[in-house]
């Protein structure tokens, strides 16, 4: 049985940080880090490190936070310069202005293969 998280003041950091230091670069200016929620899922299989949803009704009659960005054990796994490049790809998928979520676009994988190369899950940057 899964266990969730609510509060994960690492990644809290990491996204923050992401949103501050990387606006420019992967135009997440418009992000508000108050509006994600991030989880912990632990004990359930997932191949995927993250993923993303928007709150809609009616949970969202219960908080302020907009996006929930849940990561999975396998994200445990992974060095912290390699989960900060997850948070990056899962912020990446929310369109603030729109309040939609964005699919995988080739400007998405353009960003983060510019920015950290080809083979940034085995690489050391």
């Amino acid at each position: 049985m899964a266990k969730y998280e609510l509060n994960n003041p690492e990644i809290n950091i990491m996204v923050k940080e992401a949103i501050e230091e990387k606006s420019k670069k992967f135009n997440l200016q418009r992000l508000d880090p108050t509006e994600i929620q991030c989880i912990r899922v632990k004990g359930k299989k997932s191949k995927a490190y993250a993923d993303v949803r928007k709150i809609r009704y009616p949970t969202n009659l219960f908080t302020v936070k907009k996006w929930l960005i849940s990561f999975y054990d396998i994200f445990d796994d992974l060095p912290k310069d390699k989960q900060k490049i997850v948070v990056i790809h899962e912020l990446l998928h929310i369109d603030a202005e729109s309040e939609k979520l964005l699919k995988h676009d080739i400007e998405d994988f353009r960003a983060i293969l510019e920015n950290y190369g080809i083979n940034w899950q085995n690489e050391k940057n």
